[in-house]
């Protein structure tokens, strides 16, 4: 089987390979740590083999900076025995084996995404400059330094002084503000916004994230219970802040948590029961074609 259509998929031991899917050459390949695009991928008595391990058909890009190209080189040299030059390596269309590529994700389509806030700023006084940006995760943080900065170089920066020449001139909107004196704009400017980005999620951060979280959900709910316990009570300060800053004590519940077997089976029944609630749901509305125009029609089979 040939498949040579964007998005085709061949999925091997788990790991799935698809057409146009980027890939970097893992330590099995001549090429170790290239770049590529899977152009084809041929399988069964089309693959050159002719058994089911596919030919994965590549094409490489050489990397993008000089000092790595002459790395590739002298690592092929070495292992050839005779000195390569990269402009003469066969790069496109080369068939792969599975374990000679890791397929990549295309992070703006594969990964969740979370909204940042950007306050943008950057200055220039009498030609000296600069620029700084604050990254934030929630929009009313973002506002609170946005309006923290523009605060401070009104009272403490060349604005106030700007406002005596002629030429100076002010823009500001919901979320920015720039003022510069007309005439030498890249001398003497002020300019801070808050810019609104999207941040591709990989499934890495996600769980760094998580547990981030539940770590610290656990210690809170560990701290509350000690304070409840009488041996606790009874220790002093300094011994209760060296047992709550143990850092084991995540790991040390979760581990009892999972020999639980009654929360896991509660967990899987409260997902069982939400599918089939929603199924439900959308059931209960029933799609019914109009004879006289064709559209559909939606009932409530209740009340039906």
């Amino acid at each position: 089987m040939i498949l040579n259509k964007p998005g085709e998929e061949w999925i091997d031991n788990g790991t799935s390979y698809s057409v146009g899917r980027p890939v970097c050459t893992s330590c099995s390949s001549e090429y170790p740590g290239l770049f590529g695009t899977i152009e084809e991928i041929r399988t069964g008595a089309d693959s050159s083999s002719g058994d089911e391990a596919p030919d994965i058909c590549c094409t490489f890009d050489l990397p993008a900076l000089s000092r790595n190209v002459q790395a590739l080189e002298r690592f092929l040299t070495q292992r050839r025995g005779t000195p390569v030059k990269a402009e003469e390596l066969p790069l496109e269309r080369i068939a792969m084996k599975p374990e000679m590529i890791t397929p990549l994700a295309i992070p703006e389509q594969d990964y969740p995404k979370l909204a940042l806030y950007i306050v943008d700023t950057n200055w220039a006084v009498d030609g000296e400059s600069g620029s700084y940006e604050v990254v934030f995760t929630l929009h009313q943080d973002a506002l609170r330094q946005f309006h923290n900065d523009l605060l401070e170089e009104r009272n403490s920066g060349s604005i106030e002084q700007w406002r005596e020449h002629s030429e100076f001139a002010e823009e500001e909107t919901a979320a920015s503000y720039e003022c510069w004196l007309d005439g030498c704009y890249c001398e003497n400017h002020y300019k801070i916004e808050v810019k609104r980005r999207e941040l591709p999620l990989a499934p890495g951060f996600l769980r760094m994230a998580a547990n981030v979280y539940r770590t610290r959900r656990i210690l809170r709910d560990f701290g509350q219970e000690a304070a409840r316990q009488n041996e606790y009570q009874a220790l002093t300060e300094a011994e209760k802040k060296q047992l709550l800053a143990r850092s084991d004590i995540a790991e040390y519940v979760m581990r009892r948590l999972e020999r639980r077997v009654a929360y896991w089976e509660a967990y899987r029944g409260a997902v069982s029961d939400t599918v089939r609630d929603i199924l439900r749901e959308r059931s209960a509305e029933v799609p019914r074609q109009c004879p006289m125009n064709g559209t559909e029609e939606r009932h409530d089979e209740k009340s039906l």
